[in-house]
């Protein structure tokens, strides 16, 4: 996503993600302070005191708001390529635009 959004848009992005899933999982809520820019050196820590289970719907949630946000921002069709490219085997091109959102 980097190219499309440059760093700082992508850590952006997932920050913001990050501050709308902590309702759902109070986890995060130590990790969505501060600079955008350390947010992944603030996560792990936050995750690890987390079962496996809950570990996986925290992924869960921030790659849907990723993929949601990333998909008003420049459209969804490009956003599925992205994502494709960055992760071939995640079987994201079985999926087709209208089955996303």
């Amino acid at each position: 996503m980097s190219p499309v959004v440059g760093k700082q848009g992508f850590e952006a992005t997932f920050a913001r993600c990050v501050s709308k899933s902590r309702g759902s999982h109070p986890a995060l809520e130590q990790a969505r302070k501060g600079d955008p820019a350390q947010l992944a050196e603030r996560l792990w820590p936050c995750l690890e005191t987390l079962s496996p289970a809950d570990t996986r719907a925290v992924g869960v949630e921030l790659m849907g708001r990723f993929f949601d946000l990333m998909s008003t921002f420049i459209g969804a069709d490009l956003t599925l390529k992205l994502f494709h490219r960055a992760c071939p085997n995640a079987g994201l091109s079985t999926l087709a635009v209208s089955e996303i959102g």
